[in-house]
């Protein structure tokens, strides 16, 4: 495929993506494998073509590199084992990420390690064709008991997220209704089926991680709290009081099931179904806490969604920061790569304003060393996560 000098530059760059707008071709062709060349008749490398997507081209491998196949799919893999092994010890953490798409050189390719579990998504189905021999590359990079598909997630020239097959049994036996796994020796509970992205929110592993260093004696409120991860790691390290608010509650009885696990007793731990706004809206006359934390859903999933978002995220920092207690701590997050760390700043400086509350940066971070990005791709770099004292 003969790419424009545009196009084949940015590629050349770094930048691992084409959009069907750059690109001139049938509807109706067939998802497949492509080699790329400049104006010039240059090669780039190989490519994933997928004609129903708005990325038409992920790159695969470039001159230098093998060709896609079998070879280089157990390359990419073990070169992100690898890595996984330098950052995490078994013993004490054995969730994380295996493979980050771009970031380990198979764009649109997720794994997810879950003790005895590797959980797979593609984000395109144009990989659908060359599912048996990731299955044979990751059995033989990590030979774990079981591995667990949950489909394809792409999205289309519309703009819009589909699934696009369904979820199913990779190897070994499907999960059960929860799998247990250690996080920093925190146990966890997962589900691995039905459970929100692959079973846990993984990429909060290291922010979990600092407020529990930053919660004895606290009360805390977790706001859209999923399996309460966040409530957990605070009361393990020694909050006084926890609060965890979320409209599913089939997440919050797992959530009291990984404390029990813990050995922490419920008592002084509440655990509220409700849509986080209406809560908000009810409360906000109740006694504050000394930590809030922020952690909503994507509001942003495309371009189209973002002025609606960014008044979404004004709205609920504005009214979570009117539950922190004067010089106590609100940590907030974003999960979407439409609101890069310019914009989130921005926008909880706006609810600042709008709350009438002063905000210091303590911490400003990014996603984790196993979701890593492409320096050339900041659509990679989607997690925003900063912790403020509040006055």
């Amino acid at each position: 495929m003969r790419l424009a000098a545009g196009v084949s530059d940015r590629l050349r760059r770094g930048h691992p993506w084409v959009y069907s707008s750059k690109l001139a071709f049938e509807a109706e062709q067939p998802s497949r494998i492509v080699e790329l060349r400049d104006p010039r008749n240059r090669p780039i490398g190989h490519a994933l073509f997928d004609p129903t997507s708005a990325i038409a081209l992920r790159l695969i491998s470039r001159p230098a590199e093998p060709p896609p196949g079998p070879e280089l799919w157990l390359d990419r893999f073990r070169r992100a084992l690898r890595l996984r092994r330098q950052l995490f010890d078994d013993k004490r953490t054995n969730a994380y990420r295996l493979c980050n798409g771009e970031g380990d050189g198979l764009p649109g390719v997720v794994v997810d390690r879950y003790a005895d579990h590797l959980v797979l998504k593609l984000d395109t189905a144009a990989w659908l064709p060359y599912l048996d021999e990731l299955c044979v590359a990751l059995r033989q990079t990590l030979p774990v008991a079981h591995g667990w598909f949950r489909g394809v997630r792409g999205r289309s020239k519309a703009g819009n997220d589909s699934l696009q097959a369904e979820a199913r049994p990779l190897w070994g036996k499907p999960p059960e209704q929860t799998v247990e796994v250690l996080e920093n020796g925190m146990r966890l509970l997962a589900d691995l089926r039905r459970g929100q992205k692959t079973g846990l929110f993984l990429d909060q592993r290291d922010n979990r991680w600092l407020l529990r260093s930053l919660s004895t004696g606290l009360r805390v409120l977790n706001l859209f709290s999923y399996t309460a991860a966040f409530s957990l790691a605070a009361a393990l390290g020694g909050a006084r009081r926890t609060c965890s608010v979320d409209i599913a509650a089939a997440a919050l009885e797992l959530a009291k099931q990984s404390f029990l696990l813990n050995g922490v007793a419920p008592e002084r731990h509440d655990f509220i179904a409700a849509d986080v706004f209406d809560y908000l809206a009810q409360t906000r006359e109740e006694a504050p806490f000394d930590l809030v934390i922020v952690d909503p859903p994507s509001m942003a999933p495309n371009q189209a969604a973002l002025p609606n978002a960014k008044r979404a995220y004004v709205s609920l920092n504005a009214a979570a920061l009117g539950r922190v207690e004067p010089r106590g701590l609100l940590a907030s997050a974003s999960c979407s790569s439409h609101v890069d760390r310019a914009l989130f700043l921005e926008l909880l400086g706006e609810s600042a304003r709008v709350a009438k509350r002063r905000l210091t940066l303590l911490e400003l971070r990014e996603q984790p060393a196993d979701h890593p990005s492409l320096l050339a791709f900041p659509e990679g770099r989607y997690l925003q996560f900063a912790l403020f004292r509040v006055e």
